[in-house]
């Protein structure tokens, strides 16, 4: 599945706490070289983003696909 975006969120949120990709890494369990290969080619396995997610602080969640009702909660549509 590809998740550049996501990888790159977790990645630069990583950043911002002075974390480098290897030690995002690792506190999520995983190889350093494997996650190389995930930001490199955007191709992962969904667990294993949510793995580097949470070792940066963050937790991915699903949004209903509405821009309506997404207007309406931003105030962007009236």
């Amino acid at each position: 599945m590809l998740l550049q975006p996501v990888l790159d969120q977790i990645f630069v949120a990583g950043k911002a706490l002075g974390m480098s990709q290897a030690a995002i890494a690792r506190r999520a369990g995983l190889h350093p070289v494997s996650v190389s290969r995930m930001a490199g080619s955007g191709n992962a396995r969904f667990d294993n983003v949510a793995l580097l997610a949470q070792a940066v602080g963050l937790k991915i969640t699903l949004v209903a696909d509405n821009h309506v009702a997404e207007g309406l909660l931003n105030g962007d549509l009236f």
